[in-house]
C-alpha cells in the first residue's frame, strides 16, 4: 500500500513518518515531533521569500521545491511526474468577455454592459432567460435571503447599505436565481472607475468556465429604476423586512461569454512512504 502526501500537510509529517519507514517504532517517530523543528518548517514556508505564496507564483513553486527537497532528504520515494516529487496542474486564468457578453431586456429599456451595467461575478460561459423579481428591505442580516423564492428568475436587489461591497454575500446567499443584478449607488467618475476595474478584472479557475453560479451584474440605479418604470411600479423601500416582488411584463436573457487569458498551473508535491505488507505496499 501506498500513500500520496498532500503538500502542505506534508512539510510537518514527513519526518517521523520516514523515520518509520527505516524501521522505528511508532512511538519513536510520533516523538520525533518536536516544537522547535515545526516552527523551523513553519518559519521557513512562511518567509518573506516565499512571497505569500498566491497561487499560482513564483514563491509557491520556490515553497514546492523546498518541499521536494525535504521529501527527498527523509527518505520518500518521488509520486510525482517524471520520477519527481513535483506535479504540476492547470490554473488557467479568465476574464469575461464584455465584448460577448450581453442582457436583452424584453419589455423595458437597453441594459449595456460598460454602461448601465458591471459584470462583478465569476467568468462564466452560457445563457440564461427568466422575469425579474425585485429584492428589497432591510438587509442588515442577509440570511432571510435564502427563504425568498427566486428560482429561475434574474433578481434585481434594491441593497439596505451600499454595494458592490457586499455583492458575493449575497449572491452566495440566494437560492439559485438565474442571474443577479445589485443596485449601486456609484455615479459618474466613480462608477466609471469601478467599470474600468471589473473589466480589467481576471480570476482564476479550475477547469472550464461555465453557468454553475449565477452571472453577477451590478446596475446603476437609474437603469433599475427605469426597469421599474416601465412597468409602473415605484421604487421599493429599504425599511422592513426583505420581500421579493415580480416585475410583471419584463424578462432579461444574459448571454455569458468568458475568455482565457493566460494557461496557467500551479504545483503539488507528492511524495510515497511504502506501507510494511509485502502483499499491499506496491497497490
Amino acid at each position: 500500500m501506498r500513500s500520496i502526501i498532500p503538500m502542505a500537510l506534508s512539510a510537518m509529517l514527513a519526518a517521523p513518518m520516514a523515520c518509520a519507514d527505516r524501521g522505528r517504532t511508532v512511538e519513536e517517530a510520533a516523538a520525533s515531533i518536536n516544537e522547535a523543528d515545526y516552527m523551523r518548517k513553519l518559519a521557513v514556508i512562511a518567509d518573506d521569500s516565499m512571497m505569500g505564496r498566491d497561487t499560482p507564483s513564483e514563491g509557491l513553486d520556490k515553497t514546492a521545491q523546498w518541499i521536494a527537497a525535504e521529501f527527498e532528504r527523509y527518505g520518500l520515494e518521488p509520486g510525482g511526474d517524471d520520477g519527481s516529487f513535483l506535479q504540476r496542474w492547470p490554473y488557467p486564468a479568465y476574464a469575461q468577455d464584455w465584448d460577448a457578453t450581453t442582457v436583452e431586456v424584453d419589455g423595458g429599456p437597453a441594459l449595456t454592459l460598460g454602461e448601465e451595467l458591471a459584470y462583478v461575478g465569476s467568468p462564466m460561459t452560457g445563457e440564461l432567460t427568466g422575469g425579474v423579481v425585485v429584492v428589497a428591505g432591510s438587509q442588515s442580516d442577509l440570511s432571510s435571503l435564502a427563504e425568498l423564492d427566486v428560482r429561475g428568475r434574474h433578481v434585481l436587489v434594491f441593497p439596505g447599505s451600499p454595494i458592490p461591497r457586499r455583492i458575493t454575500r449575497v449572491a452566495r446567499v440566494l437560492q439559485e436565481p438565474a442571474g443577479i443584478f445589485i443596485v449601486s449607488d456609484l455615479e459618474g467618475e466613480a462608477w466609471d472607475t469601478y467599470v474600468a476595474d471589473q473589466r480589467e478584472s481576471v480570476r482564476r479557475i479550475y477547469g472550464e468556465p461555465d453557468l454553475e453560479g449565477p452571472p453577477t451584474f451590478a446596475i446603476r440605479r437609474d437603469a433599475a429604476l427605469a426597469l421599474l418604470e416601465a412597468a409602473g411600479l415605484a421604487a421599493p423601500s429599504n425599511v422592513g423586512a426583505i420581500t421579493a416582488r415580480p416585475i410583471p411584463g419584463i424578462a432579461l436573457n444574459v448571454t455569458a461569454s468568458a475568455r482565457k487569458v493566460d494557461d496557467l498551473a500551479a504545483p503539488n508535491v507528492a511524495g510515497i512512504l511504502r506501507g510494511s505488507d509485502p502483499d499491499l505496499r506496491n497497490e
